[in-house]
């Protein structure tokens, strides 16, 4: 990425930031950038393009944490390994929240930013597919029960960061490191232990044992 993308994704991440999307124009995010209006349109397609990106240089820090959890496969505990990857994916999340909330109140933009994934190949289900196979992996250890369901289990984990951000954006509330490991830890804790009871004589069927 050379320098004048660079600085038209630092002006736009400042003027979103600090004006919002609903005054967000190519206009201004040249005028802050510093370069002509046209040249925007040499380096992306459009509007939608440049916030895609400034949300992108944050992510990539959550793909390269994903890209890794395989090589910890057997390694530390299970429970570990997924608290760190949740830590650094709420973190991200965190500051882009506001940016994505806004993308979802423009109808138009967020059709747009859905076509721009669908031609992506860093896609939310992706970030569950990778750690559904981290917990296949660790299955075949004998570290997770057999029982458990991969995928639903993948989903639930990673989805699990973006409903304790957006409490914690409505309710204004501002989190220090400690408390957030111990949010995601206690997350962890719960779909680890499962909610049933310990009486293996009432123990209910798997969905496996169900089919």
């Amino acid at each position: 990425m050379n320098d004048t993308q660079l600085k038209l994704i630092a002006a736009t991440e400042n003027l979103l930031r600090n004006e919002g999307i609903a005054m967000l124009t190519t206009k201004k995010i040249a005028c802050k950038a510093g370069v002509a209006e046209g040249l925007i349109y040499y380096h992306f397609k459009d509007k939608a393009e440049l916030i895609h990106a400034v949300i992108e240089q944050y992510t990539s820090n959550i793909w390269d944490t994903l890209n890794s959890l395989p090589l910890q496969v057997g390694l530390r505990s299970v429970e570990t390994n997924l608290e760190d990857v949740l830590f650094v994916i709420y973190n991200v999340q965190d500051k882009i929240f506001p940016i994505m909330i806004s993308v979802f109140a423009d109808r138009q933009l967020l059709e747009r930013s859905r076509e721009i994934l669908q031609n992506h190949e860093r896609s939310p289900d992706k970030g569950v597919q990778i750690v559904s196979l981290y917990l296949s992996a660790e299955q075949r250890l004998g570290r997770i029960s057999k029982d458990v369901e991969t995928p639903a289990a993948a989903a639930l984990i990673l989805n699990s960061t973006f409903q304790e951000i957006m409490i914690r954006h409505l309710e204004g509330k501002d989190y220090d490191e400690k408390t957030v490991r111990k949010i995601l830890h206690d997350n962890i804790k719960i779909l680890m232990s499962g909610l049933s009871p310990r009486d293996k004589t009432n123990k209910e069927p798997s969905l496996k044992e169900r089919a």
